[in-house]
């Protein structure tokens, strides 16, 4: 996933000179299509785990979880024209993306703002150095919440 992550956040010289992807210059597309195949596998595994389990008859350990209630929506799907394995890996690897993606993002922005407006940095570190004192933190934190 990290490998996904840290391409999907380079720069790729043929997307700007396309003229010489065919050069392969930086190795990226390669690695692209190495760690492609890595996630395709894993997912493949989940999946494929996840369908011996129901077809054994075993009952999940804890409630179904997303890849459970993939399976059973797509068994009873009249698809002619796409494979169900397809969209449920393409469906897990858009979510799974997608979750760490958005929240890297959401916290860069957040710190980039703040540092660029030193007055809301003051606020909210004095919010953070005094939140223990506050009321409204205590009915929003669980005290046996551990934050570290």
């Amino acid at each position: 996933m990290e490998q996904s992550s840290l391409l999907s956040g380079s720069f790729v010289l043929s997307d700007s000179l396309p003229f010489l992807k065919w050069l392969d210059l930086q190795g990226l597309e390669s690695s692209m299509r190495k760690t492609a195949d890595e996630l395709d596998m894993l997912v493949d595994r989940w999946v494929q785990e996840h369908r011996g389990r129901r077809a054994s008859g075993e009952a999940p350990s804890t409630s179904p979880d997303f890849m459970d209630i993939m399976l059973s929506i797509l068994e009873n799907a009249q698809l002619t024209t796409y494979d169900p394995d397809t969209i449920i890996k393409a469906t897990c690897l858009i979510l799974i993306q997608a979750g760490t993606d958005t929240t890297a993002v959401a916290l860069t922005w957040a710190l980039s703002l703040l540092l660029n407006n030193r007055d809301w940095l003051k606020k909210l570190i004095k919010l953070v150095y005094n939140m223990g004192t506050l009321e409204i933190a205590h009915a929003v934190v669980p005290l046996n919440l551990p934050l570290y």
